[in-house]
């Protein structure tokens, strides 16, 4: 009984420091930025190798990438760090040192930048208006931009096997799904997640898309390159 009461008493405590260390890591990044050795950093490792029977990732690239981070009170961009964004708890992980990593409070945070091991460019942005989520921006254009939208979902393993049929996934996995958006010059946004050839045409009805670009393009080819050309085109037009 007496070791019972030890171990619960035991395990209080140690809820009770996790749930003040997870306050204390989650914190405002202008103030690390200012003064990093201030900073209750959280003293834990974070492994980017693929989990056994697990498929995807949670995270934005593999391994730590350099990047920067634009605040929302700083007319200047922050220095380059050594960062990776959890796609699925939808913030970034700073590295501080091998042993430390820091966990930023995203409120503060207009936009940031990532450049992983092969040397191609992830930039986030903020909008304004109502929009919560980060955008992933694919071009930028005077008059119209293209941005994607990332959304990770963590599936647990479902597999079944019936004898006669099988059924589910022997594996967990992390799938992304994309919403696309077309932005105009005042940040109203147009969703593009429908990719038939007969929703594609349809946007010609509000865009100034020409006839041979959409005739052009066949639901089998890349998407994302196909919207970069269009949005290049509807700026060209102007």
């Amino acid at each position: 009984m007496k070791m019972r009461v030890l171990l619960f008493f035991g395990l209080v405590s140690i809820q009770l420091n996790a749930q003040t260390t997870n306050i204390s890591i989650t914190q405002s990044f202008s103030e690390y930025a200012k003064n990093p050795a201030a900073i209750n950093a959280s003293n834990r490792m974070i492994a980017f190798s693929q989990k056994e029977n697990t498929q995807g990732s949670p995270y934005l690239v593999n391994g730590w990438a350099k990047g920067s981070i634009v605040l929302r009170n700083s007319t200047m961009e922050e220095p380059t760090f050594v960062l990776n964004y959890d796609k699925v708890k939808e913030n970034l992980i700073v590295k501080l040192n091998d042993q430390n990593v820091l966990d930023v409070d995203m409120g503060e945070i207009v936009s940031f930048m990532l450049n992983d091991s092969a040397n191609r460019t992830y930039k986030f942005v903020k909008l304004p208006g109502d929009h919560k989520k980060y955008l992933e921006e694919l071009y930028k254009g005077n008059a119209y931009s293209l941005y994607k939208e990332v959304n990770t979902k963590f599936y647990k393993s479902d597999y079944e096997n019936k004898g006669l049929y099988e059924k589910g996934y022997k594996y967990d996995r992390y799938e992304d799904e994309f919403i696309y958006y077309i932005a105009d010059k005042k940040n109203n946004l147009r969703a593009i997640n429908n990719f038939s050839k007969k929703a594609i045409k349809r946007l010609s009805e509000t865009l100034p898309i020409s006839k041979e670009l959409l005739e052009e393009y066949k639901p089998t080819a890349d998407k994302e390159d196909f919207l970069i050309r269009l949005t290049k085109e509807l700026n060209a037009t102007l």
